[in-house]
């Protein structure tokens, strides 16, 4: 695709009426051949790798058939590239592959996943304007009283879509006259979900805000407006107007609390209404390792907050949080959006490795020696069709030591129908899901390693629907054979009870990783 074509061919994609033919690979494609001649360090690595799983599935067959015990062999193939840059005026990362999957019992039995995870940061005119970018594919479950699986997963699940994300968001920064800092920023984001139409969604975003130029001042002030217009296939758009603001106080070094009101029109619960907004912020930093801090609102769906701890230590971190807002769709702002495998040891190995991109490398290398992909899961979650209101809850540790590792990460979300704070008639229909997953690793050798690792999910319909629970545990060895390549064995036990398609499933898989 010509390099000239790709803002043309991009607007044409996000304003398209059938937002399914949405393609964020294409996205990431032409930000990287645009942007990243301009980059002064970056590198391209290829990788493969294959697999072979014996799988003995009692309950359920390759189809997403109840009731048939499936005992076949599955080989997956799966090429992939890696892009980074880590200076100049472009820098980010970029991770794609493509896993084929083949089954042996049926010759036409076969499925295709992609996998990406990119992020780009480019400084178009120095100290003026700029452009973030990310791209996203992973699998997801559509709904969450469906049939749930573990990780991607092999099966060709009819409660399992490929979800796409991207997000561009071109902005300008700069000071007036030295009083005042300024920011003006407009953001498109877009989910796509072929196998589940409804949940393919668009985001639009512009947002100006001021600020106080001196940033270390006792005290400051900012003020916000902004404009957001989400828009699910096959229903009419919503739109929120907000403007607020903000007076800021630093009373002591590390602490800052803030007060802030304003108003906001919307039309997602029903006829447009203006709302008075007010609320209350802390923050409280007594270290570069520890942060602390809270917010709360009051919004037209009611209160809405956000809790964030975080203390990280030379080989563990810790991390807590609790929000409470509006999530659906690629609202990049959403509250609750799952949580990837990559995400929660990047998050450990950032006291290890300040640098993000050689960090990736090492995450990337630290969860092959576990034989578990990057882009899997870790958090539960599910599609939804229209904005809504979640609580969220999420708790995660991990340690590091020489020989030795552990993760352990748990949440709690409850997602409901979005409406009126003052509306106490309409049914929230929520959906209330609990889950958990740990990891412990142990080196053996300079070379190999040993790991086991758990994780359960259970969901609870609030309205008298009937949930389900998925428990899993897997056992992997695995051992880096040269340079280039590295071997993996895995032994995975996966029970699911559900009142209409429960299962039980031994696998047992080798795969073999090459990175050139």
């Amino acid at each position: 695709m010509p390099v000239s074509r790709c803002p043309g061919r991009l607007a044409s994609r996000l304003n398209a009426p059938t937002l399914a033919n949405f393609t964020p690979v294409a996205l990431a494609a032409c930000l990287l051949l645009a942007l990243s001649a301009q980059a002064q360090t970056s590198g391209i690595t290829p990788s493969f790798r294959a697999t072979t799983t014996y799988r003995d599935n009692d309950g359920r067959s390759t189809g997403g058939a109840a009731g048939a015990r499936d005992r076949q062999f599955i080989t997956q193939v799966s090429p992939g590239l890696s892009w980074f840059s880590r200076s100049g005026r472009v820098q980010g990362s970029a991770n794609y592959a493509l896993n084929a999957n083949y089954y042996s019992r049926q010759s036409e039995a076969k499925t295709f996943q992609n996998s990406l995870a990119a992020r780009l940061t480019a400084e178009a005119i120095e100290d003026f304007a700029f452009i973030d970018a990310s791209a996203n594919i992973a699998q997801s479950a559509i709904s969450a009283f469906g049939t749930q699986a573990v990780g991607n997963g092999f099966q060709a699940d009819n409660n399992r879509s490929e979800v796409r994300t991207a997000s561009i968001s071109p902005y300008l920064r700069g000071q007036l006259g030295g009083w005042a800092n300024y920011q003006a920023r407009y953001t498109v984001s877009a989910t796509s979900a072929p196998d589940s139409a409804q949940s393919d969604s668009v985001s639009r975003v512009a947002g100006l805000s001021l600020s106080s130029a001196n940033s270390g001042a006792v005290f400051g002030w900012s003020l916000d407006a902004n404009s957001q217009e989400t828009e699910f296939d096959g229903a009419e758009p919503g739109r929120t107007d907000r403007v607020s603001a903000s007076l800021l106080a630093r009373p002591v070094f590390g602490l800052q609390l803030g007060l802030s009101g304003g108003q906001e029109s919307t039309d997602l619960v029903g006829e447009r209404r203006t709302y008075d907004n007010w609320g209350y912020s802390v923050r409280w930093q007594p270290t570069p390792r520890t942060d602390f801090s809270f917010n709360s609102d009051r919004r037209f769906f009611g209160n809405s907050h956000a809790l964030s701890i975080s203390h990280r230590l030379k080989r563990s971190s810790f991390r807590y949080s609790d929000t409470r807002g509006t999530t659906g769709g690629s609202n990049p702002s959403g509250v609750g959006q799952p949580t990837t495998l990559f995400q929660v040891f990047d998050e450990l190995f950032t006291a290890q490795q300040p640098d993000p991109d050689l960090r990736r490398q090492q995450v990337l290398d630290f969860i092959a020696s576990l034989g578990r992909d990057p882009g899997e899961l870790v958090s539960g979650g599910f599609l939804t069709q229209a904005v809504s209101l979640q609580r969220r809850q999420d708790l995660s540790y991990g340690w590091a030591g020489r020989r030795n590792s552990l993760s352990v990460q748990a949440f709690r979300s409850r997602t409901g129908t979005l409406r009126d704070a003052e509306d106490t008639t309409t049914p929230r229909n929520e959906v209330l899901q609990t889950g958990f997953s740990w990891s412990a690793s142990h080196r053996l050798t300079p070379r190999s390693s040993l790991s086991l690792t758990g994780s359960r999910q259970m969901t609870k319909a609030l309205d008298g629907q009937e949930g389900n629970d998925l428990k899993s545990a897997a056992l992997s060895w695995s051992s880096q054979v040269s340079r280039m390549a590295s071997t993996s064995v895995t032994a995975r036990y996966s029970v699911f009870n559900s009142p209409t398609s429960p299962y039980r499933e031994a696998a047992l898989s080798a795969s073999l990783s090459l990175r050139f």
